[in-house]
This record gives structure tokens, sequence and C-alpha cells, in this order.
């Protein structure tokens, strides 16, 4: 995000939100308008998910088909919750040959595990689902069983999983 801002006296300068490369912290800094910023340059490459260890994930490189992992403590929790599908496919960031970052698909299918009590809303009823990696999806509609796949849209900017279409019904 970027703010620039004129001052009746002196120079201008922009407020920047800064995004750290390999985790999800952010910082607001100040840069006059003189100053000058190295951009970081990310190579994005397409992968799908192998396999699931304890504490790490497997990726195939869908080019090179290279087999490598990387400890779950290197990336966001929320990210982490999905990784447990495997043949996901995702994007890896890397930066200088190391990864730095997962991206995830836009939308997902996934199965739900459990629902709980309705929420009264202004004119229809909802209830919150819960997917089998224990994720919740809030505001998700009355109908919506455990058993049931849904399309779920991710929310990579603050991790939040919502509710978009129930793709079949349980058995």
């Amino acid at each position: 995000k970027i703010d620039g801002q004129w001052s009746g006296r002196g120079s201008a300068f922009v407020h920047v939100e800064l995004r750290q490369i390999g985790s999800s912290k952010s910082s607001f800094v100040k840069f006059s308008s003189s100053a000058s910023v190295v951009t970081a340059r990310l190579e994005n490459a397409a992968a799908t998910v192998a396999y699931r260890e304890a504490d790490a994930t497997s990726f195939m490189d869908s080019e090179t088909y290279e087999i490598f992992s990387i400890a779950d403590s290197e990336l966001p929790e929320s990210k982490v919750m999905f990784l447990d599908i495997e043949g996901l496919e995702v994007v890896l960031r890397r930066f200088r040959s190391e990864v730095v970052d997962v991206g995830l698909p836009e939308f997902l299918e996934v199965e739900v595990d459990s629902t709980g009590a309705e929420l009264e809303r202004k004119s229809a009823g909802y209830k919150d689902v819960y997917l089998k990696n224990g994720l919740r999806v809030a505001n998700a509609p009355m109908f919506i069983q455990a058993g049931d796949r849904i399309r779920v849209r991710i929310r990579e900017d603050d991790g939040r999983v919502e509710y978009v279409e129930r793709t079949s019904k349980s058995t």
C-alpha cells in the first residue's frame, strides 16, 4: 500500500507498507520523495504438494520434477493448514533461488468435517463449518452438512477462508 503526501513547506514524502520476505510481517515506512528503493525480484515457479511429514511439506517442481522440503515454521500457519492436500497446485516464490513463500490457489474445493450452531442474521440463517484440517469457514448457509464438498476462497492477505458455493452433497 502506498500513500503519497505533499506538505505546504518542504518536500513530499511517501508512506509505504513493506512486507518482510518469507513471513507475513509488515511495517509502515516513510520515505522522502528523493529516496530510491531497490525492489526484491521474486521468481515464481509452479509446483505441487508431493507429501507431508511431521513438520515439513515436500513439493515437486512442475518443470524440473525436483522434490524438496520446506519446514512448516518457515511459512505462515494459515498456509500450512492447506498443505495436507496431496496434489495441490501451488506457486513457489523464490528470492535468490531460495523458496521464501508458497502461493495458494485463490479457490479450493474441500470437504466439510463438522458444522457449528446457526448464527442469526437479518434475512437468512448462517453457520460456521469446520474442515478436516481444523479451519473454520464462517457464514456458510444452513443447508451445508458434514461430508459436503464446498468451494472456498483463500484470502492470502489476511489468512481468512470464505465460503463460495457447495460443489456436491454428502451421500
